[in-house]
C-alpha cells in the first residue's frame, strides 16, 4: 500500500468504469461488433479482478482487512457473555409486543 504508483492504474480502472457505464450513451462497438451491457459488466469486471487482485497489493490490503476483521468478530464471540442480555421470561409474556397490553386490573397501582 505504500506504492504510490498503483493509485493511477486504479484511478484508471474507476474511471473506465463511469465511462462505460455512466458517461457513454451510445453502444460499445468493438471489432464492428456491438456489444451489450451484461458483456461490458462481465468484462469490466473481469478487468478489475485483475488489476486489483493480480497485478497490485491491493489485494493482498482486502484480504489482510477481511481477516483481520473476522478475527476481530470471533474474539467478540468468544469473549462475550451473553447470560444477562434477556429478562427473565414469565409464563403470561405473550410475544414481543407484551409491554403494550394494558395493565392488569387485579395489580395495585400506586
Amino acid at each position: 500500500m505504500w506504492a504510490v504508483g498503483w493509485c493511477f492504474p486504479i484511478a484508471a480502472l474507476g474511471t473506465s468504469w463511469v465511462y462505460l457505464f455512466v458517461i457513454r450513451t451510445e453502444p460499445l462497438v468493438i471489432q464492428g461488433r456491438t456489444t451489450s451491457e451484461r458483456e461490458k459488466l462481465i468484462g469490466m469486471s473481469a478487468v478489475s479482478v485483475i488489476v486489483i487482485f493480480f497485478l497490485s497489493s491491493v489485494g493482498s490490503v482486502l484480504f489482510m482487512g477481511l481477516g483481520l476483521g473476522i478475527a476481530g468478530v470471533a474474539a467478540h464471540g468468544a469473549m462475550r457473555v451473553p447470560d444477562d442480555l434477556f429478562l427473565d421470561d414469565n409464563a403470561e409474556n405473550e410475544g414481543f409486543f407484551a409491554f403494550m397490553k394494558p395493565p392488569n386490573p387485579t395489580q395495585a397501582t400506586i
